[in-house]
């Protein structure tokens, strides 16, 4: 960065008292490893508005944001992104496939890679977040396993019941 900025101030007119006001200290990364969740969402989730009766999100709404590998816009419809129905996120896509008591939130739940394209944000990002930590303190109350806990009551807790 430092280069660059050296570069812009002795060559480009205009340029001469630039400055760096901040910059992120890693890369951010948009998407990496997910698990194979009891299920995984899916683009066909989004675009039907699915519902689900375990759902710990509803109404999440982001467009299917993939970046063309090859330049400039979106990857996908000619450079411009779908936007789903609003949808729902359920409660089998954060817990893992074979595991119990162990529950995911956020990029890495089981969803498909277009999927993930919109619900990879932090708005919901954070409501899965917050399931995920009311579902693991009825875990730590209950002594029950991830896959027995009522989920009426994670819902009940984040409002949607």
């Amino acid at each position: 960065m430092r280069r660059v900025v050296l570069f812009l101030q002795n060559n480009i007119p205009g340029f001469a008292h630039i400055r760096v006001n901040g910059s992120s200290v890693t890369t951010g990364v948009r998407e990496s490893r997910r698990v194979t969740g009891d299920y995984t969402l899916t683009a066909e989730d989004l675009f039907a508005g699915r519902r689900f009766d375990d759902a710990v999100v509803t109404g999440a709404h982001f467009c299917i944001d993939i970046h063309n590998p090859d330049g400039a816009g979106q990857a996908e419809r000619d450079g411009c992104p779908y936007t789903p129905q609003p949808y729902d996120i359920p409660y089998r896509s954060l817990t893992v496939a074979g595991f119990d008591n162990l529950l995911t939130a956020g990029r890495c739940i089981s969803g498909d890679h277009r999927a993930h394209a919109s619900y990879r944000v932090m708005r919901i990002c954070m409501a899965m977040g917050h399931a995920a930590g009311i579902a693991a303190a009825l875990m730590s109350e209950t002594g029950l396993p991830s896959r027995e806990i009522d989920v009426r009551r994670v819902q009940k807790a984040v409002g949607i019941a």
